[in-house]
């Protein structure tokens, strides 16, 4: 990891005679921008705009309103980056008779609340705009990828300034009141070309790491879909009924269904109270594909838990997550959390004659989570999944000696899976580090910029 940061500084310094030259600082009288070149500008927003503002939402009921050539973006289309699609389009119907309002190419885009708030676009075409982008029309003072570059370095702080519970809500009075400290505009100009280039490599660097990411994820996923199902040829026919007996099973190998193998049991509908220091209770958001996620972990009070509910969990329990954005997600229970109490969703408890670790990677593997869990739960309006699916759901099961002697594989396989995979996420993540530390540096006039550098390729 550090020869990759090593090699990318190494290249954005290639122009020493502009590196040298001396610069005076004086402080920014913006606390989270420190000191700056005492040449640059001190401003607030609103002022070295010639115009902000936001558009609307036509009545989603009028069908005359949509479909039309007028591109609309919404919140959900910043991205970072330059804007030329969106999701929607209007009619120019709708542009006469609703809130929705024309912005020109070069528009800034501020993201004010829901999901995507704080994120930022730069429209690459004239596009109408829905009432949660702040549209920042620049006045000649300020390129607009430069402003792109400094907000983008503001938007830790600008979060901060957020209202509003359920939904934080960043305010055109709070962007129009945001003090900046900006370069000369041949400077601007210059730091502009200078973040992208050096941006840009690094997001390509960024992007390998997350494709060997992806490949290693399905070389896991292939390889554990092997072992469980001992390459048994048509395991793709296992929901197919009239199929079923046309599988090819070894002597050892049994079909059965998961209530053949286990018993299932609902857990707490009701969380008990909360107590710093009681049982942590296990809930859908801990449960990541075969592991116990400690991140937002909640712990209750032993005194208010309904102990005839059993919900108490034992080691090599079985966490299947029951409904919303990780149903029929599931992971194992290590010793760590026995005693630990079952929360909304389902529990299963193999028997003695079955190994729950081998049915645990069952579960993650596509012929059961994605063939058959997946499927099942997908046939309501919202995901879920319930008791009978699950133990309707089917797996192939060995003898008991080779149940543990697949589980041996899978761990190491598994174990250096995951030594990989901890390596990449965490070169990534000190590449996103750096890429954000590069903008506050040329922003705030730390790393000097006076004419474009060069970036090689």
């Amino acid at each position: 990891m550090e020869d990759i940061t090593t090699n990318i500084k190494s290249e954005q310094s290639l122009n020493p005679s502009k590196s040298a030259i001396q610069t005076t600082y004086k402080p920014s009288g913006i606390e989270w921008q420190g000191q700056v070149p005492t040449h640059w500008h001190y401003d607030k927003l609103f002022r070295v705009c010639s115009n902000m503002g936001s558009g609307g939402t036509p009545k989603s009921s009028n069908q005359n309103f949509y479909g039309g050539p007028i591109k609309w973006i919404q919140s959900g289309d910043l991205t970072d980056g330059y804007v030329s699609q969106t999701s929607k389009t209007i009619t120019e119907e709708a542009l006469e008779k609703s809130s929705a309002k024309m912005f020109p190419k070069g528009t800034l885009l501020v993201a004010m609340y829901g999901a995507t708030i704080g994120k930022l676009g730069i429209m690459e075409m004239d596009a109408a705009t829905n009432q949660a982008c702040c549209s920042l029309q620049l006045s000649s003072k300020i390129d607009s990828k430069y402003a792109y570059y400094l907000m983008l370095d503001a938007r830790d702080y600008l979060l901060t300034q957020a209202y509003g519970g359920g939904q934080p809500n960043i305010s055109q009075e709070t962007l129009k009141q945001f003090h900046l400290v900006y370069a000369p505009l041949p400077e601007q100009k210059a730091i502009a070309e200078y973040l992208d280039k050096a941006t840009a490599k690094i997001d390509r660097i960024i992007a390998i790491k997350k494709e060997q990411l992806e490949k290693m994820e399905e070389s896991w996923q292939s390889k554990m879909q092997e072992q469980v199902t001992g390459k048994i040829e048509g395991v793709q026919n296992l929901l197919k009924s009239a199929d079923r007996e046309l599988l090819n099973l070894p002597p050892d190998w049994s079909l059965k269904r998961i209530k053949q193998i286990g018993k299932i049991k609902y857990g707490l509908g009701q969380p008990p109270k909360e107590l710093d220091g009681g049982l942590p209770i296990i809930r859908a958001t801990n449960v990541s594909k075969g592991f116990i996620d400690e991140h937002n972990m909640i712990y209750v009070d032993p005194e208010d838990v309904p102990y005839s509910r059993d919900p108490v969990l034992r080691e090599g329990d079985i966490i299947v997550v029951r409904s919303g954005a990780y149903t029929a997600d599931s992971a194992i229970i290590p010793a760590k959390y026995e005693g630990a109490i079952t929360g909304y969703d389902m529990v299963l408890r193999c028997y003695l004659n079955v190994s729950a670790k081998f049915v645990s990677y069952c579960l993650l593997s596509k012929y059961v989570l994605n063939d058959q869990m997946l499927l099942s739960s997908l046939r309501a309006a919202q995901p879920h999944l319930n008791k009978e699916e699950l133990g309707n759901t089917y797996v192939l099961i060995p003898s008991l000696s080779e149940q543990e002697r697949i589980v041996e594989v899978l761990d190491n396989i598994q174990g250096h899976f995951l030594k990989m995979k901890t390596n990449l996420e965490s070169q990534i993540q000190t590449l996103q580090s750096y890429r954000k530390s590069l903008i506050h540096e040329c922003v705030t006039g730390k790393k000097q910029v006076s004419e474009p550098m060069i970036i090689n390729d």
